[in-house]
């Protein structure tokens, strides 16, 4: 039972903890949208390397053979006409450096350069977003997880109703009527627990399934209820509320970074289009041995130095330049609704985590009274001084209660979680762990101190 589990984190060493929150990184560093990201990642990388290339030096070889038609000599005299076959043949080494290219590939080096930075954002942004995935459908399993503890408590406390309605009606007290609805009341309990059960199975297997994209063992829920007795333990049934977002000075914001690198890297494609009408300095080196003739070498060696320079080119690089342009004013409207909506979703985040912690005060200064009233309620019933929709009542009040007090602390968390997320904090479980622990351990030594 989850009890069961509870009491053992409280009883076992901290590597028990440690070894489900360490199988979750390990499953989310897997997951195929981080993959992906980390395949983009190198891929960048490869390609500036390439670019750089472009200005390394570059040695081919080559092997050249021909065969010419019959030549036919005429000459006066002796020997007047000649017929010969001419069969040519040479090979060597061809050598190119590229020197300078005035703008061309050193622009596109630097747009290669801002891909790779940007591809490195995007895959720590990954990672954030996939954990925060987790985090949101963890939240719906603690949902359904609550509801099936609130039906499960409703179903003991109905039943203990019918136990009392049972001795009140055999002595006399309440008619028949009443203890068949105490008895159809119980019933419904029990249908409502064989649902809110399914539904905390169905949150369940969804989010085994999400952490498990990558392997045939989507069925295996056990880290997912640890991770449910963790969050149990260490924060939901401890005093830990999270009661104060962290202060974060952050000049730009992740998704605006990669954003405007992208728009950063359109603008050095734009300008190394446009430096194609710039001259270009290369150095080239030919070393050629071949069939010798009756007069030269059998081999030549030159070396050419070469300055290049395109005159007209019908507009191509300006329309082309113009294209570019375009993309780099499309992709900066864009960062600018992004920056006002992430900004405008940071400060509704932190709106609604003081309603729910408002919402989850109130609760805890109501719980009290709650049970007070049903104690008092239950104590009249079994003496026949209240009906069974006093009690009904006062047992509802108590039971929903409790469960908006454990949902609210569940909205604060993810509130909490949300914030660090849109700001780019580190949201990994280890992390948010470890502050729950730290809690936990002061709310033990407050106690022990007591």
């Amino acid at each position: 039972s989850f009890a069961d589990h509870q009491q053992k984190y409280l009883n076992s060493s901290s590597d028990y903890s440690i070894e489900s929150i360490e199988l979750l990184d390990s499953l989310i560093y897997s997951l195929p949208e981080i993959n992906k990201a980390r395949n983009e990642l190198n891929s960048s990388y490869y390609d500036l390397k390439a670019t750089y290339s472009e200005f390394g030096i570059n040695i081919d070889s080559f092997y050249r053979y021909s065969y010419n038609q019959p030549i036919v000599n005429a000459r006066i005299g002796p020997g007047v006409i000649r017929l010969s076959n001419e069969y040519n043949y040479n090979y060597g080494l061809q050598f190119n450096w590229i020197l300078k290219t005035f703008g061309v590939l050193e622009n596109l080096v630097m747009s290669k350069k801002v891909i790779y930075e940007s591809n490195l954002l995007k895959y720590n942004q990954a990672i954030s977003d996939n954990y925060f995935k987790f985090y949101r459908l963890f939240y719906d399993v603690f949902k359904s997880y609550n509801f099936l503890e609130f039906v499960k408590n409703l179903v003991n406390y109905t039943e203990e109703l019918l136990y009392s309605t049972k001795k009140l009606y055999d002595l006399g007290v309440i008619p028949k009527v009443d203890y068949l609805r105490v008895l159809s009341s119980y019933n419904d309990s029990k249908s409502q627990y064989k649902l809110a059960y399914e539904n905390y199975q169905i949150s369940v297997k969804k989010t085994s399934s999400f952490l498990y994209a990558n392997s045939q063992n989507t069925k295996n829920t056990k880290i997912i209820e640890d991770l449910l007795n963790l969050y149990l333990v260490y924060y939901i049934d401890s005093n830990n509320t999270l009661v104060d977002l962290p202060i974060i000075n952050e000049n730009e914001y992740r998704v605006l970074k990669i954003l405007y690198s992208n728009i950063n890297a359109i603008d050095y494609q734009k300008k190394s289009v446009l430096s194609k009408n710039n001259p270009f300095i290369s150095l080239s080196s030919n070393y050629v041995k071949q069939k010798p003739t009756s007069f030269s070498r059998d081999y030549n060696f030159n070396i050419v130095l070469s300055l290049n320079w395109k005159i007209f080119d019908s507009n191509l690089t300006k329309n082309q330049a113009m294209v570019l342009e375009e993309q780099k004013q499309s992709l900066y409207q864009q960062y600018l609704r992004t920056k006002y909506d992430l900004i405008t979703e940071i400060n509704n985040i932190k709106s609604k985590f003081e309603i729910d912690k408002f919402a989850y005060q109130s609760y805890v200064y109501n719980l009290d009274y709650r049970k007070e009233t049903f104690r008092l309620i239950k104590l009249k019933y079994e003496n026949g001084l209240a009906t069974y929709l006093d009690y009904l009542d006062a047992q509802n009040n108590l039971l929903q209660t409790i469960m908006n007090l454990r949902n609210y602390k569940n909205e604060i968390f993810l509130d909490y979680v949300s914030y660090l997320y849109l700001n780019d904090q580190d949201i990994r479980l280890s992390k948010i762990y470890s502050k729950f622990k730290e809690s936990k351990n002061n709310e033990r030594q407050g106690g022990k101190d007591e």
